[in-house]
């Protein structure tokens, strides 16, 4: 049997009811806005309330849409039978992010936040979503134009010429990139208006993320999960979406300068900086890179 998820909004009356049903099996919890946890047998049950008072209950597991059933039987359905990737750790709603650029000399920094629902997990499943590194080019132009369209999404992008300023400045640079996810993830929860968790492509530790945004806003409910695209839906989503942000604007700079500029730091990047820099002027060239690659330091020693 498949694990289900299922969700339902609840009154308070039903609250209680699902309270005391499940007391005996309380479990710790470690989330923002859930007031009541329990795991009974292999369901997890979890009753949330939002800034509104609304309160939802959702019931995970093999068992799931038995235990449900004992106090609604109108569900918003997930079930494991039919969605088949494996790898999800979670399909209900939720918002992922994730950045793409931050190894590529030239093009920008691009951080992409997504919500995906569990009306979603059907669709993306059948387009084969998954990382963007697992995907081909081609593949993420092909897909990418219909997750757009389709999910509420936050793209945030920063200039090379941004970065080496900011960075000129003192700022650090996993400083600006949490401001970024950060900042996506609060668009999308304006646009949609309502408490889910969120899931980050973890690329530094919680602690240090949260130090990075003592001066700002910080989006609640948030998870840090190393190889996120693979574990869920809404990172990978992101993946996708922010890889083709990035790969449209070495398009645009292609056109630009007539010439087709190599993506990564490796050694194909570095013959051709050494052969663009002989046409170009400096101040150009480190407007175009990330300034603090060994590649263009090396250049320039």
């Amino acid at each position: 049997m498949q694990n289900n998820c299922l969700s339902f909004k609840i009154d308070q009356k039903t609250k209680d009811k699902i309270q005391e049903f499940y007391k005996d099996f309380t479990s710790e919890i470690n989330e923002d806005y859930v007031i009541f946890k329990a795991k009974y047998e292999d369901t997890t049950i979890k009753i949330y309330k939002n800034k509104k008072e609304e309160l939802k209950a959702t019931f995970t597991g093999k068992n799931a849409y038995n235990e449900a059933s004992i106090f609604n039987s109108n569900f918003e359905v997930s079930e494991g039978k039919e969605h088949k990737h494996s790898t999800w750790l979670d399909i209900l709603d939720q918002i992922g992010s994730d950045e793409v650029g931050v190894g590529d000399l030239f093009g920008p920094t691009v951080v992409v936040a997504v919500f995906t629902s569990s009306k979603d997990i059907e669709y993306l499943d059948k387009l084969g979503i998954k990382d963007s590194k697992k995907l081909t080019d081609n593949k993420i132009v092909e897909l990418a134009p219909l997750l757009i369209k389709r999910l509420t999404y936050s793209s945030l992008t920063m200039t090379n010429q941004k970065l080496n300023t900011e960075l000129e400045k003192g700022q650090k640079k996993l400083a600006l990139e949490a401001k970024m996810h950060n900042q996506a993830h609060l668009n999308v929860l304006d646009r949609i208006q309502k408490y889910v968790p969120i899931y980050i492509d973890q690329f530094l530790s919680a602690q240090t993320y949260i130090s990075y945004l003592h001066d700002v806003t910080i989006a609640p409910n948030i998870y840090f999960k190393c190889h996120g695209e693979s574990s869920y839906p809404s990172v990978a989503a992101a993946s996708i979406i922010a890889r083709y942000i990035f790969l449209q604007k070495i398009a645009q700079l292609n056109k630009k300068y007539f010439t087709n500029f190599p993506l990564g730091a490796g050694k194909k990047v570095d013959e051709f900086l050494v052969e663009f820099m002989k046409t170009h002027e400096l101040p150009e060239v480190k407007d175009l890179v990330k300034a603090h690659f060994k590649n263009f330091k090396d250049l320039n020693n």
